[in-house]
């Protein structure tokens, strides 16, 4: 079975906050073997860490010999809930640099970079496009939001028992809608 190598790396995020992302690379690939290869970038969904989401990679880039960056992403007033704030974006385009400087031996393909996310991630991915086109080679958004105004509205119907708003400090949609706004 191919085996993928998990490194952790540090980042300085927009606000200047030192934040995490786990990046993945085929096992076979290090400093005495380092060819340029293609990289996914991979935000997280709502709540998740960038450890969270690598692992739903399992073995694929070993498989396809390509590099994955799952940063755990900065929001405007939370870590974890970016809900494609501009800083978030800004720094999901500037993975690639910063994957090279944490791993000096590290070689992308600037004609392969490509985005992959979900729910949050899928809209933070359809915003990397939109913000960065001449960055990505391509890019696929699942189940992502389109429209923040209808979700914002949303939130203050979201389920939330009394172990969530302890969790929380109050009902979580309505905590989300205080930090979007």
């Amino acid at each position: 079975h191919p085996r993928v190598t998990v490194r952790t790396i540090h980042y300085r995020a927009h606000n200047g906050a030192d934040r995490l992302a786990t990046v993945l690379l085929p096992d076979w690939y290090g400093p005495a073997r380092n060819p340029a290869i293609p990289l996914v970038i991979s935000p997280h969904g709502r709540g998740g860490t960038g450890a969270g989401n690598a692992k739903l990679f399992g073995d694929l880039p070993a498989v396809g010999g390509f590099a994955v960056i799952c940063p755990d992403g900065m929001g405007r007033r939370m870590e974890l809930f970016s809900f494609g704030y501009r800083g978030q974006i800004d720094d999901l385009a500037r993975m690639p640099e910063l994957a090279m400087r944490a791993l000096p031996w590290l070689r992308i393909d600037r004609s392969r970079i490509y985005a992959l996310g979900s729910s949050m991630g899928g809209m933070e991915t359809a915003l990397l496009v939109a913000r960065h086109p001449q960055l990505l080679a391509g890019a696929a958004a699942m189940d992502s939001v389109t429209d923040l105004a209808r979700r914002y509205v949303q939130l203050a119907k979201m389920p939330c028992n009394a172990t969530c708003r302890k969790g929380w400090g109050g009902p979580a949609g309505l905590v989300l809608q205080a930090n979007l706004r």
